[in-house]
Formats: structure tokens, sequence, C-alpha cells
């Protein structure tokens, strides 16, 4: 479980929870790179789309 800022989320994947957790401590720069890295990530994947929201995986 992770805690929003005005409410409760819950993700039942322990893996999104942690990296959710571990993401928002990350300064905003940091934040950055990981964001670009996970877009190419997604991008170098088959049958992957990188586009926010998109679910296909």
């Amino acid at each position: 479980m992770y805690v929003e800022d005005g409410g409760v989320g819950t993700v039942s994947d322990p893996e999104i929870a942690t990296l959710i957790v571990s993401v928002r401590r990350l300064s905003g720069a940091d934040r950055r790179h990981v964001s670009a890295l996970v877009e190419s990530l997604l991008r170098g994947a088959p049958g992957r789309d990188a586009r926010p929201g998109s679910d296909s995986a």
C-alpha cells in the first residue's frame, strides 16, 4: 500500500508499490531521468505502448 496526498491508494503488485515509494523519494531531476529510462524501455519492448495510461503489457 502507498499513501497519496489527500488519500490512500493500493497496489496489488508489491514490486510496483516499492517503485512508487522509491520514486517519490528521488529529486525532481532524478525522477525525470527515471521517467526517460522507463519510456525508453517501453519504446524498445515489442507489444508495449509507452503512452501514459496505456496498459497493453
